[in-house]
């Protein structure tokens, strides 16, 4: 049995979502990879009279490590699980999801991890949310180009292995209080990122390495940190997992283009089919589309 995995942390409200979801894994999936979803404890139940048999539901509260991390408000807390599943759960790569992912085509574990000695990571200039005003997505959404991958030697450090956050701002009231992107551009900072590229390390579904994520949680805990520490000085799970790779573990990874595509309007939906784009131009270069989950009535693509 592979140990690379499908993986989602969701919650209730987020049930009929994971239905889709889960409808579209047991259509697609070629391989039959295994799919472990994380929820509340008190909620298993429900998701178990739901969903197929064949996903795995494990509660969160046994992989968060809830004793060293601290509890963490909504969205935050979803983001600490998404790192705490590389660390507690034996695995090798695993596929982050969102509830509101949908996949469109047949895909395989080499499509998604790549061999065994690859690490993919999912990083590019691209901006993958569709609108009518997005240049660069319309031809690619339409399958009439690939993008092409990213050149990750353009990324640059000033010290390899620098890390460094003001320890301060982590419990101060004024700075949790900030959106989160006026506090994004503080994870390069605290990597030393000597370019100016502007890098997105999004949309799900992404590629995560277990050992990746391992080398995150024991060189935090040897100074005395932990994930929800970096999530309250700066709630970007995949950008600090995308610098921890960049800076740590260059010679190891390979950046690759999205797997999905984002909407997050239903205008923007009748907007792309008005224009002839549908699944099947979709499939040319995604194998998944993203929804902007309880901000759309459009469940489907």
């Amino acid at each position: 049995m592979s140990d690379n995995y499908l993986f989602l942390k969701t919650f209730i409200p987020d049930i009929e979502r994971v239905s889709i979801l889960c409808d579209s894994v047991q259509r697609y999936n070629r391989d039959g990879t295994s799919f472990v979803i994380a929820v509340p404890n008190n909620e298993i139940g429900r998701f178990k009279s739901v969903l197929p048999s064949s996903v795995n539901i494990i509660a969160e509260e046994d992989i968060a490590y809830f004793t060293v991390n601290k509890r963490l408000p909504g969205w935050r807390e979803q983001q600490l699980i998404k790192f705490m599943f590389g660390v507690s759960f034996p695995s090798n790569k695993y596929l982050i999801l969102d509830s509101d992912c949908q996949f469109i085509k047949d895909f395989s574990e080499m499509d998604l991890f790549g061999g065994k000695d690859s690490t993919p990571l999912i990083a590019t200039e691209g901006y993958y949310r569709y609108s009518s005003k997005n240049k660069f997505l319309l031809p690619i959404a339409l399958g009439e180009i690939s993008p092409i991958p990213f050149d990750k030697n353009k990324v640059e450090f000033f010290v390899d292995r620098l890390f460094q956050i003001d320890r301060r701002l982590i419990g101060d009231e004024t700075h949790l209080r900030k959106k989160p992107t006026e506090v994004g551009g503080l994870i390069n900072f605290s990597f030393g990122r000597a370019d100016q590229t502007r890098l997105f390390f999004m949309p799900t579904p992404i590629v995560w390495s277990s050992k990746i994520v391992c080398d995150m949680w024991y060189s935090l805990r040897e100074v005395d940190l932990n994930f929800s520490d970096l999530l309250l000085y700066s709630p970007w799970e995949a950008i600090w997992y995308g610098h921890w790779a960049l800076s740590n573990f260059k010679n190891e990874i390979n950046l690759v283009e999205p797997l999905s595509i984002h909407f997050s309007k239903d205008e923007d939906i009748v907007d792309a089919k008005n224009r002839g784009i549908s699944k099947e131009t979709l499939s040319k270069n995604f194998y998944a589309v993203t929804l902007a989950s309880r901000h759309q009535n459009e469940l489907v693509f």
